[in-house]
C-alpha cells in the first residue's frame, strides 16, 4: 500500500475529521469509509449491467466533442478487457438514479457542503450533489490534476482496487501544468523509484473496497485502476476554501461576461453568502438541514 505521506486511518468520526483533516487542508485515507454503502456488497459487473444497462449518458466535459455512451456497449468493452475508455462525469442523480440508494446514507466526511445551495450561478450550483459514478478496467484511470474552482474532492472504491496518487500544491514547480493539469507521468516516476517523488512528498495507496480518500482543495491527484474497478467521486466546498471557491467564480463571470464590474458584484456577493453560511452554523451548528440531500439522497 506504500502510503508514504499520506494519513491512514480507521473509524474516524465527523468531528474528528474536520478538525484534524478537512481543517488543515490535509489528505486521508478512511478505510472502510463508505464500507456501510450497500454497494459495496451489491455492485459487480452483472449487477450494474441489469441496473443502468439500457441507460444512456451525455459526455460533455473532458472531450471534444458530445459523447453519449450506452452503458451496455460500455460494459461490453469491459467484458471484453478493452482498457482504452474510462467513465467520469457520469452523475449519479441526473444518469443512473436507480443507483442512488447503494450509495447512502450520503457520506458524512462530505458535510457541511456549501456549494450546494440555491444561490450560486447555474454554472458552479450542485444541486444534486453530483456524485460520479467512475469505471474501467486496470491501467484506465484519471490524469494528473487538482480538481476546479478549489474544491475538495473524494473518492470512495466500491469494486476492485485503484491506486491513487497525491502531491501537495506546492509540488506544481515540478508539474510543467498548464492551469489545473498535468501532463507528468507519476506512474512512470514510481515505477522509476524517481526521487523527485520524494521531493515533491508524492503519496501514493491502494484502495480497497470501502475504502475513502479525502483530497483537499489544490492537491494535485491521479488515479489507475489495478484491477477492473467500480467507484464514486463526490466534492464539498466548506469555509476553510471558500474564498478561493468564490475567486474562481466570479472570474469565471468575468471570462462569460467580459464584466469586471458583474465579477467583482458576483465576488462580493459570495463572500457575504459566506458570512451567512457561518452565522447560521454558529446558530444551528454543522449538521444544520442541508439543501438537495433529503430530495435527491433521502437523507439529511
Amino acid at each position: 500500500m506504500d502510503s508514504g505521506f499520506l494519513n491512514v486511518v480507521d473509524n474516524i468520526g465527523q468531528a474528528e475529521f474536520l478538525e484534524k483533516y478537512l481543517l488543515k487542508n490535509k489528505p486521508v485515507i478512511i478505510r472502510g469509509g463508505v464500507a456501510d454503502w450497500p454497494a459495496v456488497k451489491k455492485w459487480n459487473l452483472d449487477y450494474l449491467k441489469s441496473t443502468i444497462g439500457e441507460n444512456k449518458i451525455q459526455l460533455k466535459r473532458h472531450y471534444k466533442n458530445d459523447k453519449e455512451w450506452l452503458m451496455a456497449d460500455f460494459f461490453a468493452d469491459l467484458e471484453a478487457g478493452v482498457n482504452d475508455r474510462y467513465l467520469t462525469n457520469g452523475n449519479i442523480v441526473e444518469f443512473f438514479p436507480q443507483l442512488v440508494e447503494d450509495l447512502s446514507p450520503y457520506s458524512q466526511y462530505a458535510l457541511p457542503d456549501w456549494k450546494c445551495n440555491r444561490f450560486l450561478p447555474d454554472n458552479m450550483h450542485y444541486d444534486n450533489y453530483q456524485v460520479e459514478l467512475l469505471a474501467g478496467n486496470p491501467s484506465t484511470g484519471f490524469y494528473l490534476h487538482y480538481d476546479r474552482g478549489h474544491i475538495n474532492a473524494f473518492v470512495a472504491q466500491i469494486v476492485g482496487r485503484k491506486r491513487v496518487a497525491l502531491l501537495p500544491p506546492e509540488s506544481a514547480q515540478y508539474l510543467n501544468a498548464d492551469g489545473n493539469v498535468s501532463k507528468v507521468d507519476v506512474w512512470q516516476l514510481e515505477q522509476d523509484n524517481d526521487p523527485l517523488l520524494d521531493t515533491m512528498q508524492a503519496g501514493f495507496f491502494t484502495l480497497e473496497p470501502g475504502d475513502l480518500v479525502f483530497i483537499p482543495a489544490n492537491w494535485w491527484h491521479t488515479t489507475k485502476n489495478e484491477t477492473q474497478s467500480f467507484g464514486v467521486t463526490f466534492n464539498s466546498v466548506y469555509k476553510h476554501n471558500w474564498a478561493d471557491f468564490s475567486k474562481y467564480v466570479s472570474l469565471a463571470k468575468k471570462k462569460r461576461t467580459g464584466s469586471t464590474v458583474k465579477a467583482f458584484a458576483l465576488y462580493i456577493f459570495m463572500r457575504t453568502l459566506g458570512a451567512y453560511f457561518l452565522m447560521r452554523e454558529k446558530l444551528f451548528g454543522i449538521n444544520q438541514r442541508h439543501e438537495g440531500l433529503e430530495k435527491y439522497w433521502g437523507t439529511d
